[in-house]
């Protein structure tokens, strides 16, 4: 069984991965560092986020980033992404 936003978005929405993003962790995300993140370079990102006070937003990376750009970033909190992503 698959578990967590990796799987729904990969699977369930069908949508590609950036190439070289790693493989999610079996709790459905994986952490990477801010390096990593700014050589993939997504077109979309969905930030898993409780707050505005994370060291993403406030680094240049995001604001260089395609997706942020684009304007092609979701926010979710934990709460939606552990109660509330896989209702029926």
């Amino acid at each position: 069984m698959k578990t967590g936003i990796a799987d729904l978005i990969f699977h369930d929405l069908g949508l590609l991965p950036t190439p070289g993003t790693p493989k999610p962790e079996p709790w459905g995300g994986k952490v990477t560092s801010l390096k990593a993140l700014s050589s993939l370079n997504p077109v979309y990102v969905i930030l898993l986020a409780d707050n505005n006070q994370n060291v993403l937003e406030q680094s240049n990376i995001w604001s260089s980033m395609q997706a942020f750009k684009s304007g092609k970033v979701y926010r979710m909190t934990s709460r939606q992404n552990c109660n509330e992503a896989f209702l029926p």
